[in-house]
């Protein structure tokens, strides 16, 4: 499979709202759909303020990833579209560009966790999530 990562341009946001939305229904099926089917202007309003980058091929985003300075706010990958390397490419983009990056994961979110740990990020602290109001991990990846 090959794809890029670029800039988010509008035309993307109806193919991330999918993937948002998909991804927090199947992935966090423990928080209830509605939270995820409410939380669309705040998806996106967040895109509007931050930096967003897609994982694409010729036709579809398989995934997409939100930056604000150092914070990743959220990495949303397609189910569908090879998960893991995807997940791993969109890491691997932002560290290129920062001396440092701090993302927040959910606990029950087991296999981020794992990815996030192989991609270098270090877990430095806990936290409850503000929107989901479940126990998070804080993690940090420093360029050494």
């Amino acid at each position: 499979m090959f794809f890029m990562i670029r800039p988010y341009e509008e035309h993307d946001l109806t193919q991330v709202t999918r993937i948002w939305i998909d991804a927090h229904i199947k992935e966090r099926g423990f928080i209830p759909t509605d939270l995820w089917r409410n939380g669309i202007d705040t998806l996106t309003m967040s895109i509007g303020m931050s930096d967003v980058y897609v994982a694409v091929d010729k036709r579809n985003i398989h995934g997409f990833m939100e930056l604000d300075g150092d914070d990743i706010i959220g990495v949303f990958i397609a189910r569908d579209h090879h998960f893991r390397k995807t997940l791993s490419h969109l890491l691997e983009y932002a560290k290129s560009s920062h001396e440092k990056l701090i993302l927040h994961a959910l606990n029950k979110d087991a296999d981020s966790v794992h990815i996030y740990e192989s991609c270098g990020f270090a877990s430095n602290g806990a936290s409850i999530n503000e929107f989901t109001n479940e126990p998070e991990l804080v993690y940090v990846w420093r360029r050494d």
